[in-house]
């Protein structure tokens, strides 16, 4: 297979183990990358571990020390050899068939730049991390406008996150560049920038993205996942305003260079897009936090927006995705659900 995978992982090594037994288990044929920013006596256990899997798996282990994800994800990237890649979680799945089809979906539409599967997200009652209780449907971004600053728009008016889609691996090196960067300057240390909405927006950026109906991605709400902070804290901490100064300059570059407009102009349309992102993430948040400000969910938006957004999730979410339609063998995701459900449930050791 022509893919590379990378895992970014820290201090959570039945997690990572799980994962790799999964693509040992169904002969996955692309190249593993991992990035390892745990304790070093972690990191040594894990690599004796890893080394039970080698016979059917191309395995990378390297020792990342200090790095954030990002950070791990750029430095890996330097290393990818194969067309197309993806970003993985440690406590995630993607499927191999579902990669595979995005593999060919992009090989015969090179005018998109990345594509994933429909996906899941997984739960059980208590948080246990072995356990799946209940599943549901999980947005990934689908964008098909024809210029740079309208995808972008798109993308921040119904933000989710497109890096656990497969990239081809020139656009990937494009998204992370700017994160290789930021490694240096002193003043870009905000993490929800650079770790996320810097890579995923410059993704909608190059590009269209494109999604298959195939199960893809399977990803679990657990007491161990990483978390980022709450809307107050985020925005009023004094990593914020230079981290945002150097997300906008690094998007209205390549919006500029995408539409040949000028960078002023670019830069216009990044404030325009991160405001209604940002009043709407907020809105949102204060809602489910239950703050009393219910009343101002979406209002920012005019109303015929508001109609065709609500018509948009009906039409778009997939009603089939729940656990039991899953489980159920007639079901058309079934057959590449099972293998993550046994890889979830039987434990640490994978039923062995």
């Amino acid at each position: 297979m022509n893919f590379s995978l990378i895992i970014p992982t820290m201090n959570r090594p039945e997690l990572l183990l799980r994962l790799i037994r999964y693509y040992h288990g169904l002969g996955f044929g692309g190249r593993i990358l991992i990035g390892d920013s745990s304790e070093e006596r972690v990191f040594m256990e894990t690599a004796g571990k890893l080394n039970a899997y080698v016979d059917r798996l191309f395995v990378e282990h390297r020792y990342l020390p200090g790095h954030s994800v990002s950070e791990v994800v750029s430095i890996l990237a330097e290393d990818v050899i194969t067309d197309y890649v993806a970003l993985l979680p440690d406590d995630d799945f993607l499927t191999p068939s579902g990669i595979e089809e995005c593999i060919s979906f992009l090989v015969s539409n090179p005018q998109y730049v990345a594509a994933h599967g429909i996906g899941v997200l997984v739960s059980s009652e208590g948080g246990d991390c072995r356990r799946i209780d209940g599943a549901s449907y999980y947005p990934q971004p689908e964008l098909d406008s024809g210029t740079a600053a309208e995808r972008l728009i798109a993308h921040l008016a119904g933000y989710s996150v497109s890096l656990f889609s497969v990239h081809r691996v020139a656009v990937w090196k494009r998204m992370f560049s700017p994160v290789a960067k930021a490694r240096r300057p002193r003043d870009v240390r905000d993490k929800s920038f650079v770790d996320e909405l810097l890579p995923c927006c410059l993704s909608a950026v190059c590009g269209k993205i494109k999604q298959l109906d195939r199960l893809y991605l399977v990803r679990q709400v657990h007491e161990d996942r990483y978390l980022l902070p709450s809307w107050f804290d985020w925005i009023s901490s004094e990593k914020w305003s230079p981290s945002y100064t150097y997300f906008r300059l690094c998007l209205a570059e390549e919006i500029s260079t995408m539409d040949r407009i000028s960078q002023e102009a670019a830069a216009d349309v990044v404030d325009e897009a991160f405001a209604n992102y940002l009043q709407k993430w907020i809105s949102r948040h204060t809602v489910m936090s239950g703050s009393g400000f219910s009343s101002v969910r979406h209002t920012w938006l005019p109303k015929p927006v508001r109609i065709m957004m609500r018509k948009l999730r009906v039409i778009f979410v997939p009603a089939h995705i729940s656990l039991n339609s899953l489980l159920t063998s007639s079901t058309r995701h079934n057959s590449d659900f099972m293998p993550v459900y046994a890889s979830v449930t039987d434990g640490p050791d994978g039923g062995k």
